[in-house]
């Protein structure tokens, strides 16, 4: 079973993070990395220059805060029977169907965490018209699908209505979270002016009547003693 999530979009420092993902730490001494576009498995700057220059050739150029590139995160259940070979090969396999061979990207598995996944970096420039990647809503889900029809021709098992995290979805749930909190505060807020009114309303009606139980019996009228 695998798992595909949608890091933060890559807007700086693009070297950092291949070096990442590339650590050899991380992947048997970068065995299993590779690169769509080189034979480098080590040098983070050799790989991410081609990459730069892609992104310079866009029609916008470098821009500042500019998306240089994708991060996904490839995971497989650590109940599944594989091994690194064949999530390194089943990772290469959803890049190049995700990027139909026109965007640079770098593969490499981690296999420091009790669970086998890869890490893939995808240039967000189109190497052969120059054009960003544009994602929509259903991209994910797209990618998804595709990492599951691998996984079924592999005899993996697959994840039924998964609910997949991504950075968006993220910020979308917080919203909500906050929208309903400033729902809750404002009905909170109304209960009690509702509360103070009414209280505000019996006191003055209260105050309007007069107290007749004692009156004094001395002169030509009756003196009222008001007690409230």
């Amino acid at each position: 079973m695998a798992v595909v999530k949608l890091g933060n979009k890559v807007k700086t420092n693009l070297p950092d993070m291949i070096r990442y993902v590339i650590n050899p730490e991380k992947n048997d001494g970068g065995r299993l990395v590779y690169a769509s576009y080189s034979s480098e498995r080590h040098d983070a700057n050799m790989l991410a220059e081609p990459m730069i220059r892609d992104l310079e050739r866009c029609a916008n150029g470098l821009r500042k805060d500019g998306v240089l590139a994708l991060h996904l995160k490839h995971s497989f259940s650590p109940d599944e029977h594989v091994n690194a070979e064949q999530v390194h090969e089943l990772g290469v396999m959803l890049t190049e169907a995700i990027t139909g061979g026109d965007y640079k990207y770098v593969v490499s598995p981690h296999m420091d965490r009790h669970h086998l996944h890869n890490h893939i970096v995808i240039c967000a420039a189109n190497r052969r018209t120059g054009r960003k990647m544009r994602l929509t809503r259903r991209s994910i889900d797209q990618w998804r699908a595709v990492s599951d029809e691998l996984c079924r021709r592999e005899g993996l098992a697959v994840l039924e209505n998964p609910k997949v995290e991504t950075a968006e979805s993220r910020v979308r749930d917080e919203r909500e979270r906050l929208k309903n909190e400033r729902k809750r505060i404002r009905e909170d807020i109304a209960k009690q002016v509702e509360r103070e009114s009414e209280r505000s309303i019996s006191s003055r009606n209260s105050a309007a009547l007069p107290c007749t139980c004692c009156r004094s019996k001395g002169g030509t009228n009756d003196e009222i003693f008001d007690f409230w």
